[in-house]
């Protein structure tokens, strides 16, 4: 599935949807650069106007959707850097751009010096998302920046796909003097919003007009603050104010098209993608899941075998080309190539479950990364990922093979408690929640043996990884080369200071998803015992892991997000030496609420 399939579809230079108001121009003299200079002294730069317009109308051949953009940037402090380079970025199957212009506006004598941008370059757009997509970006370079510069794009273009109006964004990362979107559409044409988020000092002032058959709708907002990413959170929906602006329904000539706003309309477009697939089975599947069936396996070790045959020999790589984000490639092609992306995996586990006689089922989600339900946003930009299913009874077991470690009846870690939308046939399809794993399925225990050398001390330690933790471990050595396993191991075992060395390993079922990893060490922590006079001093606080995760507090509305639930139990035992008694041991602490217990 496109893990863009959102407002970055589009991907307007790293903004939210692109959608707003009339731009109306303002001149670049109505200024007053010195007084924004002074209220934003401690800022780099300021979004002095941030405006988008769509125009949508109806005709015989569809929705045609025109787009319009401006935006204005104050260059405050150019100490930290220079900020000359520009871009704008698009996938010509879901948006062209049809006119770019770009300058920079600096003082000279007192007068406005304009520099027109004059070259841009179009190439390709390789992100962190996928191997291969059909983003594309035009970059540029403005020319003659100094502290009170003044940038400006703007650019006219079409959204072609209207299931993909996007989201109207409220939260720079920046100030911003004004924002403004609009959207005029025909009168007959009904909309919907959704609206998320809610920060304090946003005010966004949203009202509609009707002229003739034309209804207007506009947000603007003034003097918004920056809004920083929050520490140790997957995502920045639940907090970032925006609206989602959608097509409900609208008129064709004398039909009232039904396009979007519940779960069956979202549905239906989705199936459109999956209904033609899987018409033959190749000889190379049918070999695979014939081979399995030999071996006499109930319903569930079959299906668990061809899970794990599709995690062992399907490479994840992501091909999100046009279309090809959003339509699975034939099972056949994926189990012959051995490579696709994670609707090409799904496809393939559902193929082969069906030619096993047993049925197989697709299902859209979106990964955590995504802080919406299909309740609440029935809508593209739910979801991002595609995984399979395997009915148990009437339970449902999340099959998701772009994980390669985890075990058979774990969903995978970036979909818990995500609502997920299965397709059972044409007309018929469910949206349960996808289970949280409990904490105690994903155990961390360590039972360590110390032995003082000196001023070292030695730790002979017996670890048992399970669940997501044991997968963890599992695809860190998955990647590692053979002759990095031992720096690997020493950087994972590693405790108390910097000059912790590995003396021996021994780990048992690293690859062994159902059973219990083993790993057996020796380590040595140099120059960490402490003697003073005839004190001997031990730091017993060996793991700073968690003593590192600090989220920041201030006005904080959002808890921290893990990725996934552990228990995490450590016992450390030592004799004390000859000669020496305890002089001094903390008392216990003991931390118990609902989100977490330590002791």
């Amino acid at each position: 599935m496109n893990t863009r399939m959102n407002w970055m579809r589009c991907g307007w230079a790293g903004l939210w949807l692109l959608v707003s108001g009339a731009l109306h121009a303002q001149d670049i003299e109505d200024y007053d650069v010195t007084e924004l200079m002074g209220r934003y002294k401690k800022e780099r730069v300021v979004l002095l106007k941030y405006a988008e317009h769509l125009t949508v109308k109806v005709s015989s051949k569809g929705v045609d959707i025109a787009h319009e953009s401006e935006q204005r940037i104050l260059h405050v402090n150019r100490k930290g850097g220079p900020i000359s380079g520009d871009e704008v970025s698009y996938d010509p199957h879901y948006f062209t751009i049809d006119k770019l212009d770009a300058a920079s506006y600096t003082q000279k004598d007192g007068k406005w010096v304009k520099s027109k941008v004059t070259s841009f370059v179009d190439e390709e757009s390789f992100g962190d998302y996928s191997f291969f997509d059909s983003q594309r970006v035009k970059k540029f370079e403005y020319s003659n920046l100094s502290n009170g510069s003044i940038t400006e794009k703007t650019f006219n273009g079409k959204i072609l796909d209207p299931m993909t109006l996007g989201a109207l964004n409220f939260a720079f990362r920046v100030p911003a003097e004004r924002v403004e979107y609009s959207i005029a559409v025909p009168a007959d044409m009904e909309l919907g919003f959704a609206e998320f988020g809610d920060l304090p000092g946003i005010k966004v002032a949203h009202t509609s007009e009707t002229k003739g058959k034309i209804v207007i709708h506009r947000w603007v907002a003034e003097r918004l603050p920056a809004f920083k990413d929050v520490d140790f959170t997957m995502n920045n929906s639940h907090t970032d104010p925006h609206v989602f602006v959608y097509i409900k329904s609208y008129q064709m000539g004398n039909q009232r098209v039904e396009q979007a706003g519940n779960k069956a309309l979202l549905y239906q477009h989705n199936y459109k993608h999956v209904k033609d697939l899987n018409k033959e089975a190749s000889p190379e599947m049918k070999s695979v899941v014939d081979s399995l069936k030999t071996r006499n396996l109930s319903e569930e070790e079959l299906v668990k075998s061809i899970f794990y045959w599709v995690q062992d020999n399907i490479r994840y790589i992501a091909f999100e080309y046009g279309p090809g984000g959003f339509v699975p490639r034939e099972a056949q092609a994926v189990c012959e190539k051995k490579f696709g992306d994670c609707k090409d995996m799904a496809n393939l586990i559902k193929r082969m479950m069906d030619y096993a006689g047993v049925p197989g089922y697709l299902c859209w989600i979106g990964t955590r990364h995504k802080g919406y339900t299909y309740d609440e946003l029935p809508l593209v930009y739910c979801d991002n990922h595609m995984i399979a299913v395997y009915k148990k009874n009437g339970e449902n077991i999340f099959l998701d093979a772009t994980s390669k470690q985890h075990p058979f009846g774990f969903p995978s870690i970036g979909i818990q408690g995500k609502q997920a939308m299965i397709s059972i046939d044409e007309k018929t399809f469910e949206t349960p929640f996808v289970p949280v794993v409990d904490y105690r399925l994903n155990a961390s225990t360590d039972v360590v043996k110390l032995e003082l050398e000196d001023k070292n001390l030695k730790c002979i330690g017996k670890s048992t990884l399970t669940g997501y933790v044991h997968a963890g471990i599992a695809e860190i050595f998955e990647n590692t080369k053979k002759t990095d396993e031992r720096e690997a191991w020493e950087n994972t075992l590693s405790r108390g200071n910097n000059k912790c060395k590995l003396l021996k390993v021994e780990a048992k079922n690293v690859f062994q998803r159902d059973s219990v990893m083993e790993v057996q060490y020796e380590l040595l922590i140099q120059d960490y015992v402490r003697t003073i006079g005839t004190d001997m001093y031990i730091n017993f606080n060996f793991d700073q892991s968690i003593g590192r995760l600090k989220p920041d507090t201030t006005d904080r509305i959002d808890g921290a997000d893990f990725d996934h639930a552990f228990m995490d139990m450590t016992s450390y035992t030592m004799e004390i030496p000859a000669g020496y008694s305890v002089k001094s041991i903390p008392g216990d602490l003991v931390v118990d609420n609902k989100n977490y217990f330590y002791q």
